[in-house]
This record gives structure tokens, sequence and C-alpha cells, in this order.
């Protein structure tokens, strides 16, 4: 079921909004007939998409919204209709032509009339004018320029008008194949609610989805008295958006947060009721980790027997002696002490002599 919706609330983020839009349901006729909200902006993100009942039955909530697809294509073209119509904008526009330019003719000729005398003789007394003839085509002439310049004015503008008529008919004949028809779709998104029962009452839904393409920033108005003592300060919001969707008459808020941030709900601590307890000392002791021994005993080896002990027996020998006397086993360094009993360090090698009878260098 396709329903029709209108923009009701639009959150402002910084960057991007939040919109809100209402929709009423009659009636559904299948169980699990989906409601269709049809004409959504392509730039939402379909991750974000809400919807939830606002009036309607007890127990009818929402299971299910996505956001889909939504393809319209332009009508079918009658093409021999369309031939028809293009020749008789263009005979209209031919006859209004036609007539437009022999209005200019005549208004041409009109006011080119002028009074005309005929030459005096010499020595011929001079002649009265005229003057009821004068008035008479003036009089005349005035009265049908005036009548020819308002038709010419009505002739031109339904001129107008014919050539607009040509231009569509051309425009629709041209769009006419199938082709452009396809180019000429419409897409749009579209978003499918599916309720938990059927309908059998009207039911009122809002459908939430987040648009970018929309950001407002703050200005700031100062207004001081005459004399400087007080004054008011006034806060303004330039708003901003490209997001396809028309926001007029809307209930707009504004918000400083960032929709690209996530936010969580913040854990609180627990807080005991008692009387404060001393914190438990930390000791600088920690017992050596399990295998300290195994770990270096390849090493120890190698080096008992090379290195002998100046006592008497090998350092292997010695150490576990005094690992056995102490109770508490320290944290020894074994890399140093197997170090500094390793073997001595070998003699610097003998100089060479020249064989006998060699000269000397």
């Amino acid at each position: 079921m396709n329903v029709s919706s209108t923009l009701d609330a639009v959150t402002l983020y910084r960057e991007g909004a939040v919109c809100e839009r209402r929709a009423k349901v009659e009636v559904t006729g299948e169980p699990n007939e989906p409601v269709r909200f049809v004409g959504l902006p392509l730039s939402i993100v379909p991750g974000s998409v809400r919807a939830r009942v606002v009036s309607g039955p007890p127990g009818l909530r929402v299971l299910d919204v996505r956001a889909s697809w939504d393809v319209t294509l332009a009508d079918e073209v009658d093409v021999p209709r369309e031939q028809k119509a293009l020749e008789k904008a263009r005979d209209e526009a031919s006859r209004l032509r036609l007539v437009l330019h022999g209005l200019e003719q005549e208004i041409t000729e009109l006011q080119a009339l002028r009074p005309s005398f005929p030459p005096r003789a010499k020595r011929e007394p001079p002649r009265g004018a005229p003057i009821a003839s004068l008035v008479a085509l003036a009089e005349l002439t005035d009265g049908e320029l005036a009548s020819r310049l308002e038709q010419r004015r009505k002739v031109a503008k339904e001129l107008d008008d014919a050539d607009e008529a040509v231009e569509l008919a051309e425009r629709r004949l041209g769009e006419a194949g199938s082709a452009r028809r396809t180019e000429r779709a419409r897409l749009m998104r579209s978003a499918v609610v599916t309720l938990s029962e059927p309908v059998a009452a009207p039911v009122e839904l809002a459908l939430e989805y987040q648009v970018p393409g929309a950001r407002w920033a703050p200005g700031y108005a100062l207004q001081l008295d005459k004399g400087l003592g007080g004054g008011s300060l006034r806060m303004r919001a330039v708003v901003g958006q490209s997001t396809g969707e028309d926001w007029t008459q809307v209930k707009l808020s504004l918000s400083t947060a960032s929709l690209a941030r996530r936010t969580d709900v913040p854990e609180l601590k627990a807080l005991k009721i008692g009387r404060t307890q001393p914190p438990t000392p930390r000791s600088g002791w920690r017992e050596p980790p399990a295998g300290l021994d195994e770990l270096f005993a390849g090493y120890d080896d190698a080096v008992s027997v090379s290195a002998p002990s100046p006592k008497g027996g090998t350092a292997v020998g010695e150490r576990e002696k005094k690992r056995k006397k102490s109770s508490r086993p320290m944290p020894a360094k074994p890399m140093a002490q197997a170090v500094s009993a390793g073997p001595p360090p070998p003699p610097p090698p003998a100089p060479m002599r020249a064989p006998a009878g060699a000269p000397r260098a």
C-alpha cells in the first residue's frame, strides 16, 4: 500500500539533518500488507530509517522498516495526435504573423497622413486655413491609430503564445520515443514499513531518516540603547540545505551536536554506603614466573663446560648451592652472571716470523 506523507519536523545538526514524516493509513486489505512511504529524497542514509506508530489500536507496532527504490516512468505519447497538434500550432502561428504584418503596414500609413496645401500663385492673397478639415483629419488619424495599436498588442501576445505552443509540440513529439521516455524516468527513494497486525482503523505512522546536504551557522545581532546603558543580544541561525525537499512550514529544531560522532549512554559507577575501608597496601615483591630456571638451562650448560669455577667445580654448581641456601629466590639476572663467569678472552696472536734467508723489510 502506497501512502503519501508530509514533512512534519526537521532537526538540523552541524552537518546533516534528521527529518520526520507523518502519514495516515486507513485500512489495509491483506493481513501482512506492508505500507510504503513514497516520494522520499535520493540522499537519505539507508541505515538511519526508523518508523513508529503515533496513534492507532493498542498492541500495534512496527516489525520492520527498510529503504527501497521507486522508478516512475513518463506517460506514453500518441505520435499521430502530437504530429497533428504540431501542424495546427504552426498554421496558427503563420496566420498571426500575417495579421501582425498587415497591422504594421496600416500603422505606418496612418502615421504618414499629413495635411497638404496647394501652391499659392504670386500676388494672390492668403487663403483661410481649413480648421475644421484639419481637426477632422487629426481625429480620424488618432482614432484609427489607437485602434490599430491595440490590435497589434493583442496579436503580438497571441503570436508569442502560438510560438510557445509550437515549441511544446515539437518537444513532445521529439520525446515520443521509448529511449527518451526511459531517460525521463524519475527515480525516488521509498521506505517499506511492516506492521505487526492488519489495520482495521485509521492509523498515523511517523518515519524518521537522516539526510546530508544541510547545515546551519549561528549569527548574532547586538542592539544598543541610545544612551549605551543597555541593549539586547539576539541569536539567529543561517540555514542552508540541498536535500531535494521543501522545508516550508516545517517545525525546525537546531542542535550543536554532530551526527558523525557516536554517543553512548554513560556508565555510572556504583556507590557503596558504609564505612570507608583503607586501601590494600601493594607489595613491591613479585614472585618470579614459573619455569625461569628451565629458560636458561641451555645457556648454563654451555657455560659450565668451558668456564670452571675459581673455587672448584662449575658455575652451575655454585649457582645451585646459592639458590638452595636462599629461602626467597631473588629475581637475579642470569644473563649478567653468565657473562661475568664466561671464558677468558683468547690471548693475542703471536707475531709472525719470517723464514731464514728471507730479506727483512
